[in-house]
């Protein structure tokens, strides 16, 4: 029985790899599995690149990992190149070039990688890059991606101040009339996607503690519920 046990274990060890990898079969999204229009694209770039592997996610608008390419896209620069990779495998990545605005461009000695944040309209769509990494030739190797699909989205009427107040009620204990302790750094408008949709939201950085906790408090704008909170120190 212990054998039996072993061997099933050894089996599962070497299954479990190739199924993150695998080509992706035309089913739905409620598994991270791509959709029908989106595993198409993914055999189209696996019969140019065969060495092309895709890993899938749930809730993400497209793969989150392509590895194994060997791309060779026009243009002038890092930058160039990048966003003409994306557009030429759009329906496959599910996002836009408009929907990308450029955060880096980080050099080393063998590779270039260009990060770009996801925005919907003229707001940051909060944690969602995108990353194209290349050779110094100008070769697409790998992308990486948390994009979202992001529908439209509600604009709230809270302002920054409303908002930077709520967040501190939210994260400190303040006595009924005692006056708000000045802990807010700072407030800006994102959306906020996840499983249950796309949000407008403020992001107010709370310090409560300068060593160990800078918060970073999610306010929904429209009605002021807390989304998130978030300490932005490591430790």
């Amino acid at each position: 029985m212990l054998c039996r046990t072993r061997f099933l274990m050894a089996c599962l060890a070497l299954l479990l790899p190739a199924l993150a990898t695998a080509t992706p079969k035309a089913t739905g999204r409620t598994n991270g599995a791509p959709t029908a229009a989106q595993a198409k694209a993914f055999q189209q770039l696996q019969a140019r690149y065969q060495n092309a592997r895709a890993v899938w996610q749930p809730g993400l608008a497209g793969p989150q990992t392509v590895t194994g390419l060997a791309a060779r896209p026009a243009g002038a620069d890092a930058k160039a190149r990048a966003l003409t990779f994306l557009a030429q495998h759009r329906t496959l990545f599910g996002v836009q070039e408009t929907q990308l605005r450029l955060l880096a461009v980080e050099r080393s000695r063998l590779r270039e990688v260009v990060r770009f944040q996801q925005v919907w309209r003229d707001l940051e769509v909060l944690d969602r890059i995108v990353a194209v990494t290349l050779d110094h030739s100008g070769e697409v190797l790998t992308v990486t991606s948390d994009a979202v699909a992001v529908s439209p989205v509600k604009r709230g009427p809270m302002s920054a101040t409303q908002a930077a107040d709520r967040a501190v009620r939210a994260v400190v204990k303040v006595r009924a009339g005692a006056p708000l302790p000045k802990l807010a750094s700072g407030a800006r408008e994102v959306v906020f996607a996840g499983m249950g949709g796309a949000r407008h939201a403020w992001a107010v950085r709370v310090v409560r503690s300068r060593g160990s906790e800078h918060l970073r408090v999610l306010v929904d704008a429209n009605d002021g519920q807390i989304l998130q909170v978030r300490n932005l120190v490591r430790h």
